[in-house]
């Protein structure tokens, strides 16, 4: 996937060169129900050939791992995928990196992506669960230093049980009361992301969500290159061509793999 190329140049600019952590390719129905990687078995007796053999077996069958910073996971959702970061990468980080690379150059680098949301942590898509995450993650967004505006931002896919009118209060109310934090659908400072897929919810936040063109990766190269034609006129060209044969766009969720603490925050969902 072309942009995992492009988000793993960004964290390389980051986070340097050196090796990148092992993850798992997990599947996808341990992301639905919001698990933890699980623990390593111990080790088979050196003497138990039966029990060596069964590891043996078992490693055969268990997902593949590979040393890189980004693993893309299928949703099983037409036009969205999944990137999960590995420590310390930090996807709001990254993707704030690629979109102001858009911004600077008019280049979306990749013909098939259309917005990028940032995830800081995942949950059951569940009132409680929600409640939960949300209480844990807003504190890094809204500290007692200065009071910050904000807005809202659910978007939900294949569920029914949760509804905007829902999800709105529900977050707003884990927003802390440190200061005087207030709503702003006009000129948010920060944008608070939340994505309902299934039985899954992400929750993310942004700054400057609207000079980053809401995300949007090929609305920022269109505005770019619409402020500065004759710096871009040669890409423009390609872009055109490009679209001719573009049939469909995706939205990615990038996520960061939970830390200790949200992986307990995490954990603590599963019944």
């Amino acid at each position: 996937m072309e942009l995992v190329d492009v988000m793993d140049e960004h964290c390389r600019a980051l986070y340097g060169t050196g090796d990148a952590p092992v993850v798992d390719e997990d599947d996808m129905d341990a992301l639905r129900n919001g698990a933890p990687p699980a623990a390593a078995p111990p080790p088979p007796a050196a003497d138990d050939i039966e029990a060596q053999i069964r590891g043996e077996l078992a490693q055969l069958r268990a997902p593949k791992t590979r040393s890189t910073r980004l693993v893309s996971l299928e949703t099983d959702t037409e036009c969205l995928c999944f990137i999960k970061c590995a420590p310390p990468v930090d996807a709001g980080r990254v993707i704030r990196r690629v979109l102001e690379d858009v911004e600077k150059t008019g280049e979306s680098r990749s013909r098939f992506v259309q917005r990028l949301a940032p995830v800081n942590t995942l949950c059951r898509a569940e009132t409680e669960a929600i409640r939960t995450a949300a209480t844990h993650v807003l504190p890094r967004f809204f500290t007692s230093e200065r009071p910050r505006t904000y807005r809202i931002e659910p978007r939900i896919r294949s569920h029914t049980s949760l509804s905007r009118d829902t999800l709105i209060p529900l977050i707003a109310s884990c927003i802390p009361d440190n200061a005087a934090h207030r709503v702003d659908l006009a000129n948010a400072e920060i944008v608070i992301l939340v994505e309902v897929l299934k039985n899954v919810c992400g929750i993310g936040a942004m700054e400057d969500y609207e000079r980053l063109g809401k995300l949007n990766v090929q609305t920022l190269a269109q505005r770019a290159q619409n402020l500065a034609p004759s710096r871009v006129g040669d890409g423009k060209a390609k872009k055109d061509e490009d679209a001719a044969e573009q049939e469909k766009v995706t939205e990615t969720l990038t996520h960061d793999v939970p830390r200790a603490a949200d992986a307990e925050v995490e954990s603590a969902q599963d019944p």
